[in-house]
């Protein structure tokens, strides 16, 4: 479970670097909220998760996720998105995983679906991402893993919103 776990949040962080680089969304502060099943429960929210760790921890976890350009808030995490990457004409194929393939099976303007294949543990999957319009992205995302023998299926769906042209003190992604 906390694999599967760590993939859910991983997936999300994914999903929204590669929305910050799709055509024809807005530069500037971005809010991506996820809810995840797996097995049908609830994963509990990324507050929930960090309440546990060690608050010196916490704090080094929340300042490597600034220096990617990720903000960890209450109930979802923030990007900034440059004016460079808003404008560029393609996604990335979510590939920072060296254990996963990604496949992009259509794509436009404005919808594109995918299918991935990972190892160690072994997990497979697919989803879809609709731009609604240039402030607000919705996505979902099916995956089964399996590890010793047992398989757990995830479902995620994530939405991100543009809150402002001002980032504030958080800085874009690279």
């Amino acid at each position: 479970m906390k694999r599967l776990t760590t993939t859910a949040c991983l997936l999300a962080m994914l999903l929204a670097s590669a929305l910050a680089t799709a055509d024809g969304l807005q530069p500037g502060l971005w809010e991506i909220r996820t809810t995840t099943l797996i097995d049908g429960q609830a994963l509990p929210t990324l507050e929930e998760m960090m309440k546990d760790v060690p608050p010196h921890m916490r704090e080094q976890m929340k300042g490597m996720m600034a220096n990617s350009g990720v903000d960890m808030g209450s109930g979802a995490i923030r990007i900034c998105v440059s004016p460079e990457k808003a404008t560029r004409q393609s996604m990335p194929a979510m590939d920072s995983d060296p254990n996963c393939q990604t496949d992009i099976e259509e794509k436009d303007k404005y919808h594109w679906t995918f299918r991935m294949e990972c190892q160690n543990p072994q997990r497979s999957g697919e989803g879809e991402t609709h731009l609604v319009s240039d402030t607000l992205w919705k996505s979902r995302i099916s995956m089964s893993q399996t590890e010793n023998r047992k398989t757990q299926q995830m479902e995620t769906e994530t939405e991100g919103r543009w809150i402002g042209s001002d980032c504030g003190g958080l800085k874009p992604q690279r």
